[in-house]
Protein backbone atom coordinates (compact mmCIF):
# COMPACT_ATOMS: atom_id res chain seq x y z
CA UNK A 1 0.00 0.00 0.00
CA UNK A 2 2.54 2.52 0.52
CA UNK A 3 4.12 1.50 -2.55
CA UNK A 4 1.01 2.44 -4.34
CA UNK A 5 -0.11 6.06 -2.19
CA UNK A 6 3.16 7.02 -0.30
CA UNK A 7 5.15 9.58 -1.46
CA UNK A 8 8.51 11.09 -0.33
CA UNK A 9 8.15 14.59 1.34
CA UNK A 10 10.29 17.39 3.09
CA UNK A 11 9.30 18.37 6.24
CA UNK A 12 8.91 22.28 6.15
CA UNK A 13 7.83 22.55 9.58
CA UNK A 14 9.41 21.29 12.75
CA UNK A 15 7.77 20.01 15.88
CA UNK A 16 9.04 19.01 19.40
CA UNK A 17 5.91 17.20 20.80
CA UNK A 18 6.61 13.43 21.11
CA UNK A 19 8.82 12.34 24.20
CA UNK A 20 10.97 10.74 21.78
CA UNK A 21 12.93 13.24 19.67
CA UNK A 22 13.91 11.37 16.87
CA UNK A 23 10.10 10.15 16.45
CA UNK A 24 8.93 14.44 15.27
CA UNK A 25 10.15 13.41 11.98
CA UNK A 26 6.81 11.29 11.63
CA UNK A 27 5.00 14.16 12.77
CA UNK A 28 6.61 16.53 10.22
CA UNK A 29 5.93 14.23 7.43
CA UNK A 30 2.61 13.58 7.73
CA UNK A 31 1.72 17.11 8.65
CA UNK A 32 3.21 18.19 5.24
CA UNK A 33 2.05 14.92 3.34
CA UNK A 34 -1.62 16.39 4.84
CA UNK A 35 -1.91 12.31 5.68
CA UNK A 36 -4.66 11.14 6.70
CA UNK A 37 -3.56 8.87 9.51
CA UNK A 38 -0.42 7.92 10.65
CA UNK A 39 0.63 3.88 11.67
CA UNK A 40 3.28 2.78 14.02
CA UNK A 41 4.08 0.46 16.47
CA UNK A 42 5.98 2.76 18.50
CA UNK A 43 4.65 4.02 21.83
CA UNK A 44 5.87 6.75 21.95
CA UNK A 45 3.72 7.86 18.86
CA UNK A 46 0.86 6.04 19.84
CA UNK A 47 0.51 8.09 23.24
CA UNK A 48 -0.13 11.09 21.46
CA UNK A 49 -3.40 9.21 19.92
CA UNK A 50 -3.94 12.38 17.63
CA UNK A 51 -1.69 14.79 16.33
CA UNK A 52 -3.07 17.88 14.82
CA UNK A 53 -6.16 16.16 13.68
CA UNK A 54 -4.38 13.54 12.49
CA UNK A 55 -4.91 9.98 14.01
CA UNK A 56 -2.11 7.90 15.29
CA UNK A 57 -3.30 3.97 14.94
CA UNK A 58 -1.74 1.09 15.45
CA UNK A 59 -1.00 -2.21 12.91
CA UNK A 60 -3.56 -3.90 14.64
CA UNK A 61 -6.10 -1.41 14.01
CA UNK A 62 -5.63 -0.52 10.73
CA UNK A 63 -5.36 -3.92 9.48
CA UNK A 64 -9.10 -4.26 11.49
CA UNK A 65 -9.99 -0.79 9.11
CA UNK A 66 -8.59 -2.73 5.78
CA UNK A 67 -10.57 -5.90 7.04
CA UNK A 68 -13.93 -3.82 7.44
CA UNK A 69 -13.89 -1.49 4.16
CA UNK A 70 -13.16 -4.80 2.14
CA UNK A 71 -15.95 -6.81 3.13
CA UNK A 72 -17.69 -3.33 3.23
CA UNK A 73 -17.00 -2.63 -0.37
CA UNK A 74 -16.70 -5.85 -1.56
CA UNK A 75 -19.04 -8.58 -0.17
CA UNK A 76 -22.01 -6.74 1.51
CA UNK A 77 -24.51 -5.90 -0.79
CA UNK A 78 -26.43 -2.67 -0.67
CA UNK A 79 -30.25 -2.56 -0.66
CA UNK A 80 -29.62 0.98 -2.10
CA UNK A 81 -27.49 -0.56 -4.51
CA UNK A 82 -30.22 -2.92 -6.33
CA UNK A 83 -28.56 -5.76 -4.02
CA UNK A 84 -24.58 -4.99 -5.39
CA UNK A 85 -21.65 -4.33 -3.87
CA UNK A 86 -20.05 -0.99 -4.40
CA UNK A 87 -16.82 -2.50 -5.69
CA UNK A 88 -19.80 -4.49 -8.42
CA UNK A 89 -21.39 -0.65 -9.12
CA UNK A 90 -17.64 0.81 -9.54
CA UNK A 91 -16.14 -1.05 -11.77
CA UNK A 92 -18.92 -1.62 -13.93
CA UNK A 93 -19.39 2.29 -14.04
CA UNK A 94 -15.87 2.65 -15.05
CA UNK A 95 -16.15 -0.12 -17.78
CA UNK A 96 -19.13 2.02 -19.33
CA UNK A 97 -16.85 5.08 -19.19
CA UNK A 98 -14.07 3.44 -20.60
CA UNK A 99 -16.12 1.70 -23.50
CA UNK A 100 -17.62 5.54 -24.23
Amino acid sequence: MLLLRGRIVSPVERVDVCRDPKDNMFLEAALTAEADGIVSGDEDLLVLDTFRSIPVIGLATFLQMIDHFEFYNGHRRHQSLSRRTPNEVYWATLAHEIAA
